[in-house]
């Protein structure tokens, strides 16, 4: 669009789904936002950059540790480096929070605002998308912080310089550095760089494919390199390769059975909507950036759900191993909201589906909590702090950490072990555990601790809020 042509006035019912989009996209995050300290997980996932900053082991060798969760790639740690510099275990796990947040959503402004035909279009329709996008991502993305946000981010933008206007292969080394950081993410991101080899193949000039694998090379070997320089390359292959291949397979039907509406919502649903928009007189020209964009997500999408489905039927595995859907919402959601400004009925469907996102929220909205859900994490560290350096928080290792200046095990680091049939001695365990050890504290809901298996002398002892402490009984018989 010209400069001096003058914009299309946005129709009111446009105006009226954005407000809708956007202040509710913006509540659904601070829902978010305050639900996110709630997890445990997001602490035990949060140690390994305290790890890395303070130069301990972030992947354990065998026999070694101290034991965490962590077996997928660096990315994520390097990425939650800053919140290593908070002064409290509250304020480090919600900067973690800012970080997260950060990296799911930049990724789609990005889209939001380059997509075709909203990029010259006045902005309530970009921001429209940019809401809707939110409002449809899984609540469980910004509340849960895991590799495969970091992974997906990375992705999305290596796609997105992957096929610019111009050329499809306009920024090849830039292109190429963003699936390298995807893989460090994590490890099954690889599939990225075969889902962009097979596009660049199938709709580019002869030997794009090439030059891009051999700047994926270039870029990601030295990058391997420094990777196990520095962590050991033994210590990676164990956390990275061995152990994942090893957790066993999980009860398939209770997982679909328990699972089945996330598996419509993140497989079915995308499927019918690609096939519907593949059939209709939207599905954009070869030539053009947005049928680059969406020609090489759609590879993205159905390269991805063999390895998700792999993952997910594995013990611990979940609906976030499911990447597929996150390469085509973003280009959906921006494509419909630009079909919308350019019919007579468009407005009405775009309010339609933004009642439709407002809805899909409306249980996160009655259940919206007035501030960050903290409360816990302080009560935790003045348990910590009455009792330092004798005291394991088995799934806050943040807490300890600034009430020890050191990092314990982590007990599914322990379990994880187990599963993948990697056996760790009782005596190598206590190594990397408070000495002497005084008191366990669970969150009061864990009604079988993993790790009393090997400290069976240990018992409940008494309740303070949501924690239970657990102390020998000579302990809890003290005075």
């Amino acid at each position: 669009m010209n400069a001096d042509t003058p914009r299309p006035a946005v129709p009111r019912l446009v105006w009226i789904a954005t407000v809708a989009a956007v202040t509710a996209g913006l509540v659904f995050l601070w829902f978010t936002w305050c639900v996110f300290p709630i997890s445990d997980w997001n602490e035990v996932r949060l140690a390994p950059a305290f790890a890395l900053r303070h130069g301990l082991t972030v992947y354990a060798p065998s026999g070694g540790g101290p034991l965490s969760t962590w077996i997928y790639g660096p990315l994520t740690i390097v990425l939650n480096l800053p919140a290593t510099f908070a002064p409290s275990a509250t304020s480090a796990i919600q900067t973690a929070n800012a970080i997260n947040t950060l990296t799911v959503v930049i990724p789609l402004v990005l889209v939001c605002w380059t997509v075709d035909r909203l990029r010259d279009a006045p902005w309530a329709y970009r921001a429209c998308a940019l809401a809707l996008c939110v409002l449809f991502l899984p609540a469980a993305t910004l509340t849960f912080q895991v590799a495969d946000n970091a992974a997906v981010a990375c992705g999305l933008i290596s796609c997105w310089c992957l096929t610019r206007p111009g050329t499809p292969y306009r920024l090849p080394a830039v292109a190429a550095a963003w699936c390298v950081l995807s893989i460090c993410a994590k490890q099954n991101a690889v599939f990225l760089l075969v889902a962009q080899l097979i596009y660049l193949r199938a709709f580019t000039p002869r030997g794009n494919a090439l030059r891009h694998l051999l700047w994926v090379a270039a870029l990601g070997l030295p990058a391997a390199l420094a990777c196990g320089a520095y962590f050991g390359f033994a210590n990676m292959w164990l956390n990275l390769v061995t152990i994942p291949s090893r957790v066993p397979w999980g009860a398939l039907v209770d997982k679909i059975a328990l699972r089945w509406p996330h598996l419509l919502v993140h497989l079915v649903t995308p499927f019918v909507l690609l096939l519907l928009w593949r059939r209709s007189a939207f599905w954009p020209a070869r030539e053009s950036s947005l049928g680059r964009s969406v020609r090489c997500n759609v590879i993205a999408f159905v390269t991805f759900l063999p390895i998700g489905f792999l993952s997910f039927f594995k013990v611990g595995g979940d609906t976030n191993v499911f990447h597929s859907h996150y390469y085509l919402q973003p280009l959906l959601v921006a494509t419909f909201v630009a079909h919308a400004g350019t019919s007579a009925a468009g407005p009405r469907w775009l309010l339609a589906v933004a009642a439709a996102a407002v809805a899909l929220r409306w249980p996160e909205f009655r259940e919206l909590p007035s501030q960050p859900l903290t409360a816990h994490l302080t009560q935790a560290s003045l348990v910590a702090a009455k009792a330092p350096q004798s005291t394991w928080f088995p799934n806050n290792p943040v807490v300890t950490f600034y009430s020890d200046g050191k990092l314990y095990n982590v007990e599914d680091g322990l379990a994880t072990r187990h599963l993948a049939g990697i056996g760790i001695r009782e005596v190598d365990f206590r190594r990397h555990l408070p000495a002497p050890l005084t008191t366990i504290v669970y969150d009061v809901r864990v009604t079988s601790p993993f790790a009393l298996q090997l400290l069976s002398e240990f018992t409940l002892a008494s309740r303070t809020g949501r924690w239970a402490l657990y102390q020998k009984a000579s302990s809890a018989r003290a005075p």
